[in-house]
């Protein structure tokens, strides 16, 4: 009977691989197409600086936008829509 570590019920490991996951998907993603601009709206210092750095490697300029709950919701519809 075998596991692997992806299986573990440890929280902070299971949080570490999803982690982990979303910044390769982001890679992807950023690698894959041919983006002028990335916002940013992400909470977790750790993934928001590497998101950050995996956008500069593809010299792609970043801009944050809030991640706490919008207060003037329009304002930033307006923003990615001009």
């Amino acid at each position: 009977m075998g596991f692997s570590l992806l299986s573990e019920k440890n929280t902070l490991k299971t949080d570490a691989y999803f982690r982990i996951a979303q910044t390769h998907a982001i890679e992807q993603l950023l690698s894959s197409n041919n983006y002028d601009l990335c916002l940013l709206s992400i909470s977790n210092r750790s993934l928001h600086h590497a998101v950050v750095s995996a956008a500069s490697k593809h010299h792609i300029p970043t801009k944050v936008i809030s991640a706490r709950p919008l207060l003037v919701p329009h304002r930033y519809k307006l923003l990615i829509l001009d």
